[in-house]
């Protein structure tokens, strides 16, 4: 038990091999998990990656950027006449976000999504290094959750970077909102 404190306040760890040169997905850049996501949204323009990655990472506002379309405008592209969208944000889209009734939505999923993600491989980055062996999946608990997370909540997992594709790949949340909580075995 000793051995497990001292290595929590000292920073090293008895698993450096697991973490070793392999690369891990939890070693990915937040760009990198942003860019996944655009990916998979299909929502964007690949070509304007890019700029939104900038909006993405607060250097521009596309909500702000550029002219703000006319209700007209907006009826014609089918969005939400109430929301406020300008011409930057319409220039990102693809045929696919074209076809939602408000953008603005997609870019916060793709924000949420990515964010989310990014501080869940850096906890598990982190639970590796303090030897952490098991965590328990635990979800918001609220109407958002997916079918999944709410039959997966309490659900003990090894430590590795497989759980965040075991998550990326089964959860339906609109983003995934979970924590994983370390199981201390202080044996």
């Amino acid at each position: 038990m000793l051995d497990k404190i001292r290595r929590l306040f000292s920073g090293e760890s008895k698993r450096e091999n697991l973490v070793g040169n392999a690369p891990h997905s939890f070693e990915k850049s937040q760009d990198e998990v942003f860019h996944s996501w655009l990916e998979q949204s299909k929502c964007f323009k690949e070509d304007q990656y890019e700029v939104v990655l900038r909006h993405l990472n607060s250097e521009i506002d596309l909500n702000k950027l550029g002219t703000k379309l006319t209700v007209e405008q907006k009826r014609e592209l089918g969005f939400n006449t109430r929301v406020a969208i300008t011409d930057a944000l319409v220039n990102v889209l693809s045929e696919k976000g074209l076809a939602v009734s408000n953008p603005k939505d997609e870019l916060a999923k793709i924000y949420y999504r990515g964010t989310f993600e990014y501080r869940r491989l850096e906890d598990i980055q982190e639970l590796i290094r303090l030897d952490v062996e098991e965590v328990t999946y635990q979800v918001a608990g609220d109407e958002r959750d997916c079918i999944w997370c709410k039959a997966n909540n309490g659900l003990k997992f090894r430590v590795s970077d497989e759980i965040n594709e075991i998550i990326k790949t089964n959860c339906t949340c609109d983003w995934n909102r979970s924590f994983l909580a370390a199981v201390i075995n202080f044996d």
